[in-house]
């Protein structure tokens, strides 16, 4: 592992929020941004994205699991459709690459709406699934740094709970703006950290959160480091309202009334924790 300043402004004044196994997740005193303070290297991340990281050690939210991607299927797939249809808002079906493409679901959903797909993932296993699921060769196995497209090939990008996990963000985002077309979008998903658990139960935010996870977005943090990277945001919206992230308390959980007043509130204040923005070229 390796020191990292900030990915946003590329400074070196931090202010530790607390420990991360041998971690440190920090926050730039200058813009804001939260980041961990040491980077995996490429050798590193392979061994973290085995077989495993589908089943017991799978990240769900912010919280470790037991937990089985595959059997979980179904749920997942409620996602996809609500995915497309936002994307489907802006774009007919053309050709998309999903970055970290896990075992195809989402692509799956966009082949048989007609999508031509590409595919991504840093597992072995994973990739080896998607490409017997969706019958193609177009699932490669790696990370972005080795991989190569042709430029302004793609109409859509998608990552899906994965800009989290990038070591070099900026890199990354400059990378893949090249692939994607001039009227072409980019959708993803990360965590909030301006949601309700990082506001109200910091110690519980970094007690659960993944080594992996090397950057931690709000939507204004999020938003500056896409603007940075030459996007401009389409729309961002809060996901991850759970009353049980804020409370214990068996009485409030099960009432109705508190948990739809709790779910307005959260999802008009954007507290949720996790977010989805779409971004388009900022030419």
């Amino acid at each position: 592992m390796y020191k990292s300043t900030c990915d946003l402004c590329g400074n070196d004044n931090y202010k530790i929020l607390g420990k991360v196994k041998d971690n440190f997740l920090v926050k730039c005193m200058l813009c804001g941004h939260i980041y961990m303070l040491y980077r995996f290297n490429n050798k590193e991340l392979f061994k973290v994205y085995d077989e495993d990281y589908f089943k017991e050690k799978y990240i769900k939210g912010n919280e470790k699991v037991d937990y089985d991607y595959l059997k979980d299927k179904p749920n997942i797939l409620e996602f996809v459709k609500k995915r497309f249809n936002t994307i489907h808002k802006y774009k007919n079906p053309g050709t998309i690459l999903d970055i970290g493409c896990a075992m195809g679901f989402y692509l799956e959903y966009a082949q048989n709406f007609g999508w031509d797909i590409y595919g991504v993932e840093i597992s072995q296993y994973a990739a080896d699934y998607a490409r017997q699921l969706l019958n193609t060769k177009n699932i490669f196995n790696g990370t972005i740094e080795n991989i190569e497209f042709e430029d302004e090939k793609f109409d859509v990008i998608t990552m899906w709970l994965v800009l989290e996990h990038m070591v070099k963000p900026v890199d990354i985002l400059l990378k893949i703006r090249k692939w994607l077309k001039h009227d072409g979008i980019i959708g993803i998903k990360v965590p909030n950290a301006d949601g309700i658990t990082f506001r109200s139960n910091l110690n519980k935010w970094i007690g659960q959160h993944p080594e992996d996870h090397m950057c931690d977005f709000t939507p204004d943090t999020l938003e500056r480091i896409m603007n940075k990277c030459g996007y401009e945001m389409l729309e961002v919206e809060t996901e991850g309202i759970y009353l049980d992230r804020f409370t214990t308390k068996e009485k409030f959980i099960h009432s109705k009334n508190v948990s739809n007043f709790y779910y307005d509130i959260t999802k008009e204040c954007n507290l949720g924790d996790s977010m989805v923005a779409f971004f388009k070229l900022n030419l």
